[in-house]
This record gives C-alpha cells, sequence and structure tokens, in this order.
C-alpha cells in the first residue's frame, strides 16, 4: 500500500509586533512636559558634543574657502 502524503498545515502568520518591525524605532513615549525637556536636554547635549566642529566648519573652514574663491575671482578678471 502506498502512503498518502498529506500536505503541510500552512503557518499562520501572526503580526510581526512593533519591536521586530524596525528596530532602530523605539516605540515613541507619551509626550509629556517631562520628557519634552529630557529631549531637549538630550539634544542640547548633542549639539555640545559638535560644538568643535561647528566651531571649526564657521571660523576656519569657510573664511579659507571664501578666501579662496575671492582669490580665483580676482585673479579670473
Amino acid at each position: 500500500m502506498r502512503k498518502t502524503c498529506t500536505p503541510p498545515t500552512p503557518v499562520t502568520s501572526r503580526r510581526p509586533s512593533p519591536v521586530t518591525l524596525h528596530p532602530l524605532r523605539r516605540p515613541q513615549p507619551p509626550a509629556t512636559l517631562k520628557n519634552m525637556e529630557h529631549s531637549v536636554l538630550r539634544m542640547a547635549a548633542s549639539i555640545r558634543g559638535h560644538l568643535w566642529e561647528l566651531t571649526f566648519f564657521c571660523f576656519i573652514f569657510l573664511p579659507v574657502r571664501a578666501a579662496g574663491y575671492c582669490h580665483f575671482a580676482h585673479n579670473l578678471r
């Protein structure tokens, strides 16, 4: 007698949880005043961390570029 092969049972797909949906996006807490204050402080800390880059960009990089452009524009005449 031949053994009949039963078809595989379909795996029921359960809805993906929001954590596995996007690993980088954390669930947002409710926007209370304390959370907003915390996010503002965190943003200020990150800006303070990049302050030396901004200082370099504004006071060293941009004047040098501007001087270079003025120099070349002067030479083109």
